[in-house]
């Protein structure tokens, strides 16, 4: 039996998409567990880390999981309907300026990269583009149709997934990237994108987190853009 009590977001705790695959949903918690301290014996918050552990006890169990999202539909995150495999997210939870905009990203970036819905990390985003080897460099979308602070902390969870989820073997370069028709407090995102992301060309594997409002990327602030969003750029200079 599963119990939601005072109506616990888990998906909000975990810092993960509803739609996210298992493997996601593990790899964050050993993430926020022990990565990010919040095990107390690595001096987290005792409190905290239970709700952690309650969140992942029942996420993880698929019945269980199942049983929660009926007993608990739409609490913090827009909750798609369930009608694609879990490996991708629902088309349907992309607005409508967002679908088309990554409809014309896809479209021009097709000889050089190929779009990838069978991996977890996938299931975290709304595209993930994927380059030739041996680099593979990565483009990956979260769309929103209003995108505010409190949105921030799942990006940023999902950009430390990434770079947990790159062979440190290659130096292949990763881009996350929202996607949104209006932003709030857009300079305030854009400094956190600039403290957060690695921009220098002798980065080993760099990685950015960039901000597409409107058709225009954000991209000015880098003092070295990294391949997938140089590609990104060409593109949007073409299609507008």
């Amino acid at each position: 039996m599963v119990t939601v009590l005072g109506g616990e977001d888990y998906y909000r705790t975990l810092q993960v998409h509803p739609c996210a695959h298992p493997e996601i949903i593990k790899t964050v918690y050993r993430t926020l567990m022990l990565r990010l301290d919040k095990h107390p014996d690595r001096g987290g918050d005792i409190q905290e880390a239970q709700t952690i552990n309650e969140a992942y006890e029942i996420l993880r169990d698929p019945a269980k999981r199942a049983v929660y999202d009926r007993l608990s539909p739409g609490l913090v995150f827009e909750r798609a309907p369930q009608t694609h495999s879990s490996s991708a997210p629902a088309a349907a939870s992309v607005a409508p300026g967002g679908k088309a905009l990554l409809e014309k990203v896809r479209s021009h970036l097709s000889a050089q990269y190929r779009e990838v819905g069978d991996s977890p990390l996938a299931a975290a985003f709304d595209l993930l583009l994927e380059g030739p080897a041996p680099f593979k460099n990565r483009l990956m979308f979260s769309v929103y149709d209003r995108f505010r602070p409190d949105d921030w902390s799942r990006v940023f969870g999902l950009f430390r997934l990434v770079n947990l989820h790159r062979s440190s073997w290659l130096p292949g370069a990763d881009a996350v990237v929202v996607v949104a028709d209006e932003v709030e407090d857009r300079n305030g995102f854009l400094r956190e994108c600039l403290r957060r992301s690695s921009v220098s060309q002798w980065a080993w594997g760099p990685r950015s987190l960039a901000l597409l409002e409107g058709g225009r990327l954000y991209s000015e602030f880098f003092l070295y853009l990294a391949p997938p969003l140089a590609d990104l750029r060409s593109v949007l200079a073409v299609s507008t």
